[in-house]
């Protein structure tokens, strides 16, 4: 058995910055991670290259439920390698706003989601992260913001934006942690830039971890495919919106009567895997004139924000689900893909058995809201990207609307479209949501450690007590620095 202080479980996004912030101070600490190392892949490197990662080995690439009537195609991607979704993605790197902010403040208490605290571990994200604006030279993108303005949205510096209030009508170039077209993932900046890593930092890599093991209600050990790893203070699980609940749920923290099925005594009954959030998305694409410029760094370098959806802007067709479903394609386009910032929908993570290696039961329930809100803003985000598409600065430049196409125009086939060719941004969250200490609806403590149970904690978007109303990346990299704070604080 080997044995630390801390095994983080999960060397992704969080699990990295939190491993390498408690080994600085020093601490035996390992950081075990199911996938393969980052170094050496141009497919991660380059963030130009995110989406050849898409159902490779790099990606657990899970099966959603099937519901009547909505996308049969779509699945979860995420990242099965070092530095988790933050060497998957596409770098867009735009913090919480003061809204979300104040928000999982009203529904936690505590000092985690005040200004000060986030302001601080933003601080300390800057530190080692590196940042950069495209260029924003080609005629897709130029012409994409100035349409932008045209239709009313002003084109403003989104972060300055974003960490005043939040981001409503308005566009503008978004950041990316990335520097030169190279990834500035949570391994590049927090582990591969280090001119010396701490001698008491452990990355273990191709390592799945099985079970938690408890010794009355406090977590001990992890089991894993290499063997047990004891951990003398805390057990960090950082293994993401899907894998952690299924983790835990295989170690006996989740709804009991769910666990008895499959004959797991349970540790601690809570209700885990519920409250699955993510950003639903559906898209607007168009026939081009010629080629619309090509990417400048990911190709998604600029983007625009409505009432309640946030548009991602992109100079090739995004038609993976659209061409499946019949819509027409085109040599040269490009596409708008509106999503709901904040969505309400709730779906579900359960196991499918007792095995670690089966893949969780994932029912995502997208737009499934009883009021039609999160449907309905996608129905008035596809009416905006159309409005900007009919600028004067596409003028020459957009041919024809190939998705959903101009013949769909009533709000019931909008919806329609929006469900069969509908996609996510692969955002989940919310699975083990915080909350206050005395609630029965939340699974960790605003100090992030797991109810009912000791030496255990989860930081990850799991946690989020609601959807984060940007590409949750930076959200994920703050909340991994607060959470590593605490436990320092605990320490002292």
């Amino acid at each position: 058995m080997k044995q630390y202080e801390y095994v983080v479980v999960g060397g992704g996004t969080a699990g990295i910055v939190i491993g390498v912030r408690l080994a600085e101070a020093g601490h035996r600490v390992a950081v075990v991670e199911a996938g393969p190392t980052d170094l050496g892949d141009p497919r991660i490197e380059y963030t130009r290259d995110w989406a050849s990662m898409i159902d490779t080995e790099l990606d657990f690439s899970y099966p959603l439920v099937q519901r009547e009537g909505f996308n049969p195609y779509l699945r979860e991607h995420i990242a099965k390698v070092l530095g988790g979704c933050s060497s998957h993605n596409n770098t867009i790197a735009l913090r919480p706003s003061r809204a979300d902010i104040a928000h999982w403040n009203s529904l936690c208490g505590g000092d985690t989601w005040t200004e000060e605290t986030v302001s601080e571990a933003w601080a300390r994200v800057q530190e080692k992260v590196r940042f950069e604006l495209a260029p924003i030279e080609n005629r897709a993108n130029i012409a994409f913001l100035e349409a932008c303005e045209q239709q009313g949205l002003p084109r403003v510096e989104l972060e300055t934006v974003l960490a005043e209030d939040d981001l409503r009508n308005v566009c503008g170039v978004l950041p990316l942690n990335s520097e030169e077209g190279r990834r500035e993932s949570s391994a590049v900046a927090y582990l591969h830039h280090a001119d010396e890593l701490p001698p008491t930092l452990n990355v273990l890599t191709g390592v799945r971890v099985d079970r938690i093991l408890f010794d009355s209600g406090r977590a001990v050990s992890v089991e894993t495919s290499a063997g047990q790893i004891e951990a003398s203070e805390e057990i960090i699980v950082t293994a993401g919106s899907l894998n952690t609940p299924k983790l835990l749920m295989l170690s006996g923290v989740g709804h009991a009567e769910h666990l008895n099925e499959f004959g797991i005594d349970v540790v601690s009954d809570l209700p885990v895997g519920d409250h699955l959030l993510d950003h639903p998305e559906s898209g607007v694409l168009f026939e081009t004139s010629g080629s619309p410029g090509g990417m400048e760094i990911n190709g998604w370098e600029v983007g625009a924000f409505g009432e309640d959806v946030m548009i991602h802007f992109t100079q090739e067709l995004y038609d993976d689900y659209t061409s499946l479903q019949g819509y027409p394609v085109s040599e040269h386009g490009i596409s708008m893909t509106p999503n709901v910032r904040r969505a309400v929908s709730e779906g579900t993570v359960r196991l499918r058995s007792s095995d670690p290696e089966d893949t969780p039961v994932i029912d995502a329930q997208l737009l499934s809201d009883e009021d039609d809100s999160d449907i309905d803003a996608l129905v008035a985000g596809i009416r905006l990207c159309r409005e900007i598409a009919a600028q004067p600065a596409f003028e020459g430049l957009v041919v024809r609307e190939l998705a959903p196409g101009t013949e769909v125009q009533d709000d019931e086939d909008l919806k329609r479209y929006i469900r069969l060719a509908g996609a996510t941004v692969f955002h989940p969250a919310g699975t083990c949501r915080m909350g206050f200490d005395c609630s029965t609806d939340n699974v960790v403590t605003p100090d992030f450690k797991v109810k009912g149970t000791r030496a255990l904690r989860v930081a990850d978007a799991s946690v989020l007590p609601s959807m984060v109303g940007v590409n949750p990346c930076m959200t994920v990299l703050i909340l991994a620095e607060i959470c590593a704070q605490k436990i320092l604080s605990e320490r002292r």
